[in-house]
């Protein structure tokens, strides 16, 4: 509990409108950003998923159409959160949009893909 406050201690500091997504504070691995953000949360996109599927009973698949739908998509400008895969040993690779909805997208630009989203 102490890393967490001193996580939201700190970005009280850096940035104080960097939202937190709720229900996913054990969740938060840092606070980072780059040249064009601000400091923000940093989150572990695989123990996202995993908390999806434990505490919703959701299966891999479907945890990785929610994680990717409704979390991945949400913008707060400069102020979104960063995630991260942390390759720890047992990952499972998550399941893009395209991979759950079943499209191969290896014949595909960018452009097309991006207006199938």
């Amino acid at each position: 509990m102490a890393k967490k406050h001193k996580i939201y201690e700190s970005m009280q500091e850096l940035n104080p409108h960097a939202p937190a997504i709720e229900g996913y504070d054990d969740c938060i691995i840092g606070i980072g950003g780059n040249a064009n953000t601000n400091d923000v949360f940093i989150y572990d996109s695989d123990k996202m998923i995993e908390k999806l599927m434990k505490t919703s009973g959701m299966n891999f698949e479907k945890a990785c159409l929610i994680f990717n739908t409704e979390v991945m998509v949400t913008s707060f400008g400069h102020d979104t959160p960063i995630f991260v895969r942390t390759l720890k040993k047992g990952f499972r690779k998550p399941k893009t949009l395209m991979e759950v909805l079943g499209i191969d997208t290896s014949a595909m630009d960018g452009d097309i893909i991006n207006s199938i989203l």
